[in-house]
């Protein structure tokens, strides 16, 4: 799978790491689009992380919830590694949250609305039990603004699942602090397993910064 032109890019990270709307050619001029997520180049070239990526995104691949993004596929070229998911309609919550300019410029009911929707993703991904019947458990360990997208009607997506400890692994390496360290758990910055409190934790930042205003915390 190759990443079709054109493209338009939403989102990039201090890492190398993008987020683009693309499209795929198909028979007929048909073409479909999607969300592709151009990981952080590192993970290609680390063999641990490459490993935990293939092994996360596994189970990744078989969530299916209507707050969550659905995982299409992997692909890789001479950039790296990148994800596709399925089309979606809408805008990161960080562009959102960007342009605010920080006000909080949205009721608290619609703040809890968004809040709730992330929360109820993360709940069945945390109780996700693969088709083994084996529980998985699966954390995000990275959430943030800019790992939510929101349609034109409010509906939150949350992505981001079955990558976030390759990104993890070859930022410890490089004793880099990632650019949304400020919704992250105490012990997940200090280089602890994330697990579904991690996620809970960040949530509730994303909340405050909803229904309140900017977010800041030590670097």
């Amino acid at each position: 799978i190759r990443i079709s032109l054109p493209h338009r890019r939403i989102w990039r990270g201090e890492d190398g790491s993008e987020i683009l709307i693309a499209k795929q050619a198909g028979i007929h001029a048909l073409r479909r689009g999607g969300l592709v997520i151009r990981l952080d180049p590192r993970i290609a070239r680390h063999s641990r992380a490459s490993r935990l990526l293939l092994e996360d995104l596994g189970s990744a691949l078989q969530l299916s919830h209507p707050h969550l993004a659905s995982v299409i596929d992997l692909g890789q070229d001479d950039y790296g590694y990148f994800i596709v998911h399925e089309a979606i309609r809408g805008d990161l919550l960080q562009c959102f949250l960007d342009r605010r300019e920080g006000q909080p410029t949205i009721l608290v009911e619609d703040a809890i609305l968004i809040t709730r929707q992330i929360l109820e993703a993360l709940r069945h991904a945390h109780r996700f039990i693969d088709d083994g019947g084996v529980p998985r458990h699966l954390a995000h360990g990275a959430l943030g603004p800019h790992r939510i997208l929101l349609s034109p009607d409010g509906a939150a997506k949350v992505f981001g699942f079955g990558w976030s400890r390759a990104e993890r692994c070859v930022a410890a390496e490089w004793e880099e602090a990632p650019c949304y360290y400020r919704y992250l758990a105490p012990e997940v910055l200090r280089r602890e397993p994330a697990d579904a409190r991690s996620d809970i934790y960040s949530a509730s930042a994303i909340f405050y910064e909803l229904a309140v205003g900017p977010l800041y915390g030590p670097k």
